[in-house]
């Protein structure tokens, strides 16, 4: 069996660009293909002259191109698109009853106004929905836990992803996700909201949350907070 000689190859994972083979496995080394590039089978160089090695696009140890972050806020949008109706429709009656309360707590603040009466408290309002309010949070976290491991499980990408052509591996292993990293990958990510209606709580959790959406934007492996406590990434999908 003839081995293949370490020096620069075509890609196997990026099409239009060659890497490195240190002649056991492929390393991190990566230039483009075409004029000025390293010759196929040549010494390891860096990219650009001396002082300039070229890094070329960020993917996982295996050289699968990572998700940037604008296509993963994207999928997040898509995703909640799709998800608010669904909730909208299973907790009608609760919404229906939030909707009426809002409803009348306005008319009566405006009579108020008008009689130059005392106005309605805004405290009892929030007493009186707080039962319905927590229903309809844990309405919407059942149905964020069914869809995300649903879909992850299945397809390794939510309806989101897959529009923006993204999916979800274990950094260092390509293939299905296994339950366990999903589950810990979506209780990082969506458990903390769980509490929002929480007094104090709520606060602390969306601070979470934005730190845990923006964390990609500065981290050098474009891991997320969640995606660092189960060990993922958010990669291109092949052909796209």
């Amino acid at each position: 069996m003839t081995q293949t000689p370490a020096g620069w190859h075509p890609d196997p994972h990026v099409p239009g660009q060659q890497r490195f083979w240190d002649g056991a496995s492929w390393t991190d080394q990566v230039a483009p293909l075409g004029p000025g590039a390293p010759a196929y089978g040549g010494p390891a160089q860096p990219y650009g002259g001396p002082s300039q090695a070229y890094a070329g696009p960020a993917t996982t140890p295996d050289g699968q191109p990572l998700a940037g972050w604008w296509r993963r806020v994207a999928a997040s949008l898509i995703d909640g698109v799709v998800l608010i109706p669904v909730s909208l429709v299973v907790g009608w009656s609760w919404w229906s009853n939030v909707f009426s309360e809002y409803g009348h707590f306005i008319r009566e603040t405006v009579d108020a106004s008008e009689s130059g009466s005392t106005p309605p408290s805004a405290t009892d309002l929030q007493g009186d929905l707080f039962g319905d309010l927590v229903v309809l949070a844990l309405i919407g976290v059942v149905l964020n836990l069914v869809y995300v491991v649903g879909f992850l499980s299945w397809k390794q990408a939510t309806l989101g992803k897959l529009a923006m052509g993204t999916r979800v591996r274990l950094r260092e292993t390509p293939g299905p996700l296994p339950l366990k990293a999903i589950l810990l990958r979506w209780l990082v990510q969506y458990g903390p909201s769980s509490l929002a209606f929480v007094p104090l709580v709520g606060t602390a959790t969306s601070l979470w949350s934005l730190l845990d959406s923006l964390w990609p934007l500065w981290d050098r492996e474009k891991q997320a907070l969640h995606d660092k406590a189960a060990k993922t990434n958010v990669v291109m999908r092949a052909g796209r």
